[in-house]
């Protein structure tokens, strides 16, 4: 099936609203949006059909009005996970069609509009008759930007870091794979992409959104960075691991130590170098 133009996806939405005969505004959210995403094939529509209270329950209950969009590869409503789903708020269908497009289709009771406006302000309106939408919805991603830690935010990532650090050690003497790598990523190498985060927006005075599950800081990370990033994300064997985990305490003790200059932060640097020469000492087979 040929992929659906935005034109074609937007006439549909606009069309299925008209034909349920219950959609009183139609909303985007999302990336589409924000006006600093550069668009590109693969974003949602994030749309939000605001219905009446009391038309809800039948709309998710009986969702064969789905078809309309087309034939679809997979659905998911998060809020169907749920032992008592609650059909009184907001809730998502997210849909992959066969041509490739995605859906993010949000139903809001009208009474739920001022808690939607609050949680997802980054909108436009596309439909709005009754002007039952507010006109004050945020037009920029300003609310996304990564905020300028305080010294105490700094001294506990460094923390958690350095404190973590030997439970992957630990995990891997012991063989057990799954607890090193779990945490080596969950817990250090979220600590590391903090860091970056904040090291990255700095360079642009904290007015930078770096995107869900920072998405666009690879982007910006210099090629020598991104090339010890790699390194850092070998979770394959205990051997990689290993030199990642070695790699990773590199990188994050560079690029501590220079924030800390930048923005007049203390870091504990005798405790980072006793971590890294523990960590060098009890993988010594390893990193052979």
């Amino acid at each position: 099936m040929q992929k659906r133009s935005d034109n074609e996806m937007w006439t549909l939405i606009q069309q299925v609203a008209q034909n349920l005969g219950v959609v009183q505004a139609i909303a985007l959210n999302g990336s589409r949006a924000n006006p600093q995403v550069v668009p590109d094939q693969f974003q949602d529509f994030d749309i939000v059909y605001f219905v009446p209270d009391g038309q809800m329950l039948p709309l998710l209950t009986d969702r064969s009005w789905l078809q309309q969009f087309g034939p679809q590869i997979v659905m998911q409503a998060p809020g169907d996970f749920d032992e008592q789903p609650d059909y009184q708020h907001k809730y998502n269908l997210m849909i992959l069609f066969t041509d490739g497009n995605r859906l993010d289709l949000g139903l809001c009771p009208l009474s739920g509009i001022s808690d939607w406006a609050a949680n997802d302000p980054v909108a436009k309106i596309l439909s709005d008759p009754h002007h039952l939408l507010p006109q004050n919805l945020e037009h920029s991603d300003q609310i996304y930007w990564t905020s300028a830690p305080t010294a105490k935010e700094f001294r506990n990532c460094c923390n958690e870091f350095w404190w973590v650090t030997p439970y992957v050690v630990k995990g891997l003497q012991r063989h057990e794979l799954f607890y090193a790598t779990d945490h080596a990523y969950q817990n250090c190498f979220h600590e590391l992409r903090c860091l970056l985060d904040w090291r990255v927006a700095a360079t642009a005075g904290f007015h930078l959104n770096l995107g869900k599950s920072d998405k666009y800081l690879w982007a910006r990370l210099a090629p020598t960075l991104q090339k010890q990033i790699q390194v850092c994300l070998d979770l394959s064997s205990e051997h990689a691991l290993a030199r990642g985990l070695v790699q990773m305490n590199a990188t994050f003790d560079q690029q501590a130590q220079l924030f800390a200059e930048e923005q007049g932060f203390t870091y504990h640097l005798a405790k980072a170098t006793a971590v890294r020469q523990y960590v060098r000492q009890e993988l010594a087979t390893l990193l052979k």
